[in-house]
């Protein structure tokens, strides 16, 4: 998908980007840096909306 360098300096490129590219074509990681980044990524998506759901003005300024 990334063939080399990519400029996602925009926030929902960059979100799309980061969304539908595999961990291991952005850092070039074996098998079990996969899934432990993977699963890194998963709970951080999942605080996210949990943060969302609790005080979503909040949810934005740690966000940006």
């Amino acid at each position: 998908m990334l063939a080399g360098v990519a400029n996602i300096t925009d926030p929902i490129k960059r979100d799309w980007v980061l969304r539908n590219t595999d961990v291991a074509e952005i850092w070039s990681v074996g098998r079990k840096m996969k899934l432990r980044l993977g699963a890194i990524f998963a709970a951080g998506r999942c605080w996210i909306r949990w943060a969302k759901t609790k005080n979503p003005i909040s949810a934005l300024k740690m966000m940006s």
